[in-house]
Order: structure tokens, then sequence, then C-alpha cells
């Protein structure tokens, strides 16, 4: 069975994974930024905790920079989380389906993971949903 990659990353309430296929780079981001600014490119910049909860995670969080590919297209944008704990090497079989129930985080994960040694369930994160969240809010093509 083959296993993937994930980062673990927290988001206030939620712990989640993160396909590292679409990680470029994780750097330390300060809430004072209001862009993230990656190889001299103003990119697009989406708070996950502010989008998951309301709330913008405190100071001194961690910044990704996710790739989402489409077809022959590349777009890049980054993520701020509250931290990034540990990468994860998961088989797909390790994961369940989560309750499709009438709430928007279905939008944002779509399986679950209860971690061995915690059992803390973390949510991964669907591949597409940061970037076409982006595309209706605030990313300029």
């Amino acid at each position: 069975m083959m296993s993937g990659q994930y980062l673990h990353v927290s988001c206030k309430d939620f712990s989640l994974l993160v396909d590292t296929a679409q990680v470029e780079e994780v750097s330390a981001f300060n809430e004072d930024d209001s862009n993230a600014v990656w190889r001299g490119e103003v990119l697009p910049l989406l708070d996950l905790s502010a989008l998951l909860l309301g709330e913008a995670a405190h100071k001194n969080r961690d910044c990704l920079i996710l790739k989402y590919t489409q077809g022959d297209a590349v777009s890049y944008f980054a993520a701020a989380v509250g931290g990034v704990s540990s990468i994860e090497n998961i088989a797909e079989g390790e994961f369940s389906a989560i309750p499709q129930l009438a709430f928007p985080y279905n939008d944002y994960f779509d399986k679950a993971y209860i971690h061995p040694q915690t059992s803390q369930c973390i949510y991964r994160l669907r591949s597409d949903a940061l970037f076409h969240h982006l595309e209706g809010v605030n990313h300029d093509d």
C-alpha cells in the first residue's frame, strides 16, 4: 500500500494534513504582514484560521507557500497557519471518510486520520479547496 507524505499543521481548533506535493516552502510569517512576498512575487494570502474559524492565528505563525497545478498552469499562493508540527507518512487506507454534514468544512476536507499515538483526529485538506477559495476572494488572474 502506497503512503503519502503530509505536513501536519495546526489552525487554532483544527489539526490538518497538507499534501507535501503542494508545499513549495515553509517560512515564518508575522500578522503585521498584509501580504506574502515569495521570490520577489506578491502572492495571494489566505489565513487558514480566519477561513475556518473566523479568527486569525496569533503572531509568529508559519506560512506555507502552496502550489496548485491545473493542466499546464501552475499557480502559487500563501497560506498562514498556526504552526507546523511534523511530516507524516500515511497510507491512503489509513484515512477514514468524514461525515457529510451541512457545514462548510466539507468544502475543505476530504478525509480524516486518527493519529495512532495521540488518538487526535486530523483532517486532510482537499488539494484544490484553498485555490478555489482564493479564486473567488482575492486571487488576481
